[in-house]
């Protein structure tokens, strides 16, 4: 597993599923694949058999080159052209693997042709390293939009790679420091673009969305090379046109997405629009290989009490509405009622080693997960990045046009306006020009305060974020921790998936897949589709009136008219305080224990997290307006959590 760089040895493992696993998925067990060498190189995959069924290989060697890979390739047939290999019949979702090239044998072929920047025609959810003995250099490299996840560790003269903390942190040499400066931006939800691919273990990090690391001399660099904000946009053709090439596209990464080795498809779903698209997507095309999607949804168990304006607490109804109007698809619902919100923090520190954001939601996701891989499915869609590609809002700002002197379309799309043309006026002409004076004037109260801005959500203790200077760093990074407005490079990163960071861009899904069995699959952060609608015209975005209105016109026909009209947003784990009442003594022994100790004392402010952990469990009345939300609480219980196991 190690890499002595001195001797210009290189090895790791690329773990298909991580420590843990046996507590969530119990019907599978571990299994070494297969290992390449050359040259005193050694690679290993490690991964599971499933009720008989064995995943595929993922080492290959040629010549010179090991590699070992994990994940999928969504241009095989592209790259087969480009790289000369004769052409191999079928081409649907359930393409005849055995007869094609493998991905490994695909990236070998390409790195051969390309060198480094074979990562440049790779399109898929896909992590690999290579060994070259000739050049004597190895190359990690990750996806475009990081559905999956690549760690490495270097000292001592070695370095040491795997797809999993858990994985990575079983080799004796790797320390297991919590890293302060990655927990403070966790908990403020602050992406240092200072420390890209940090983790939350001190000198462990992650290669980013879109990167590569290159390592040759006892050196290692890594290198960006997914840039598509370089590209050109598509202010040219026609949006009726724009509309039907982002459908057709969207079509075709959901139906690469089913590619699969045995097992059956499901989704999550809500009563939104972007799994509700992915449905929508891909019931028809399963139904073309006689195959049923199932959909779970997640639903309250309780009654929400902590109800939010223009929130839906329970999206059911509009889930159901969504499975009847596209058919072939069986909804079912995850209440999640033997899994409390506390069990859910326990079990993902158990199998992802470190925490992540949304520490709220991994009950649910963990029981979703769990009943899917029992269901047999081998492959979980979901439509997590949708919110900045296919149902991106767009800034509907009008006032380019003004200035263009398009004023019959700016009168057009005013008279359109869904909410009518006051609200149009409103949102589209006024708010644009008088928002940049407003948002100074929201900074500059902002910093007036006794007590830092992010100190309303975050539990984080002042004097630790003093010692770490993160006030500085987040001014240096012109990042607004009120977050009364969002600056131009922060929407390019989100709308491109690239903030990493904390959440080490998408990283989550990974490792719940990992521990479950699964492959987590999001056609809506597809690499081709987000630099498409990164390309697209505002105007398009606020199509026709209508916010969304690219995901709302161009699926018209695909998803129920209660749907595609609904202005709500899903509440998800909206009835977290009656789950955390449910769990009461559990819950406050759990939040005793971590504030006594002193690791976690020194991260979080304890005292606050006691207080907070009461009024949550409360039941004479709901927290009062000033409390910390009961979702950042569960964040900092996580953060305390895992200082306690390690510091």
């Amino acid at each position: 597993m190690a890499a002595t760089l001195s001797a210009e040895a290189a090895g790791g493992l690329l773990d298909h599923m991580g420590a843990g696993a046996e507590a969530t998925c119990a019907r599978s067990h571990p299994v070494l694949r297969s290992t390449v060498a050359a040259e005193g190189v050694a690679f290993g995959a490690c991964q599971r058999v499933y009720a008989g069924e064995t995943a595929p290989a993922v080492t290959a060697q040629a010549g010179p080159l090991c590699l070992v890979a994990q994940g999928r390739l969504d241009n095989p047939e592209e790259l087969m052209a480009l790289l000369g290999f004769p052409a191999v019949r079928g081409s649907s979702t359930a393409l005849a693997l055995d007869d094609s090239p493998s991905d490994t044998a695909l990236i070998l072929a390409a790195y051969q042709s390309f060198g480094v920047d074979c990562v440049k025609h790779l399109v898929g959810d896909w992590a690999f390293v290579l060994w070259d003995a000739e050049r004597r250099r190895l190359l990690l490299a990750r996806d475009a939009t990081g559905i999956t996840a690549l760690y490495w560790w270097q000292g001592g003269g070695q370095l040491l790679f795997a797809t999993q903390l858990q994985t990575l942190l079983a080799a004796g040499p790797v320390p297991r420091r919590p890293d302060g400066r990655w927990l403070a931006g966790l908990l403020t939800v602050f992406t240092d673009p200072v420390h890209p691919g940090a983790t939350a273990f001190e000198g462990v990090n992650a290669v980013p969305p879109g990167h590569l690391l290159l390592v040759q001399e006892g050196r290692a660099r890594l290198q960006r090379w997914w840039q598509p904000e370089a590209l050109a946009p598509l202010d040219g053709a026609s949006l009726a046109d724009l509309e039907s090439r982002f459908l057709a596209l969207y079509d075709d990464a959901v139906r690469k997405r089913l590619r699969r080795r045995g097992g059956t498809v499901a989704s999550t779903l809500s009563g939104g629009l972007d799994s509700g698209s992915v449905v929508a997507l891909a019931a028809p095309a399963l139904a073309e290989e006689g195959q049923r999607l199932r959909a779970y949804v997640h639903t309250p168990r309780f009654d929400a009490v902590d109800t939010v304006a223009n929130r839906i607490a329970n999206e059911w109804s509009l889930a159901q509405a969504t499975a009847r109007f596209v058919g072939n698809v069986d909804a079912v619902a995850c209440p999640t009622e033997n899994l409390s919100p506390l069990d859910g923090i326990r079990r993902w520190l158990d199998f992802a080693a470190a925490p992540l954001g949304a520490a709220a939601n991994w009950y649910w996701l963990q029981d979703v997960a769990t009943q899917a891989c029992a269901g047999g499915a081998r492959v979980l869609f979901n439509g997590h990045g949708g919110n900045a590609t296919v149902s991106y809002t767009g800034s509907g700002n009008l006032w380019p046009q003004v200035r263009a002197m398009r004023l019959r379309h700016v009168l057009g799309e005013l008279d359109r306006e869904e909410a009518g043309w006051p609200a149009g006026l409103r949102d589209r002409l006024l708010k644009p020009a008088l928002r940049p004076a407003w948002h100074r004037w929201k900074r500059k109260l902002s910093g007036r305060g006794p007590v830092p801005a992010w100190s309303s959500f975050s539990l984080l203790r002042h004097s630790y974020a003093d010692e770490l200077g993160l006030d500085t760093a987040m001014k240096l990074a012109q990042h607004d921790p009120a977050f009364s407005s969002t600056s131009a490079a922060r929407l390019a990163q989100f709308r491109l998936g690239l903030l990493g960071g904390a959440d080490n861009g998408n990283a989550v899904w990974a490792e719940l897949g990992a521990a479950h069995g699964l492959s987590m699959r999001d056609p809506t952060r597809d690499q081709r589709l987000v630099e498409l609608c990164w390309r697209l015209p505002d105007e398009l975005f606020w199509a026709h009136g209508r916010q969304r209105g690219l995901v709302r016109c161009s699926l018209r026909d695909r998803l129920p008219p209660e749907v595609l009209a609904s202005r709500l947003k899903g509440q998800q784990s909206a009835d977290l305080r009656q789950r955390l009442q449910d769990c009461r003594a559990d819950f406050l022994a759990e939040v005793e224990a971590v504030s006594r100790h002193a690791g976690a004392r020194r991260v979080i402010d304890t005292e606050r997290l006691v207080l907070a952990a009461q009024a949550a469990v409360s039941e004479s009345a709901p927290p009062s307006s000033g409390a910390v939300p009961v979702v950042h609480l569960l964040q900092a219980l996580a953060v305390a959590m895992f200082v306690a196991r390690h510091a």
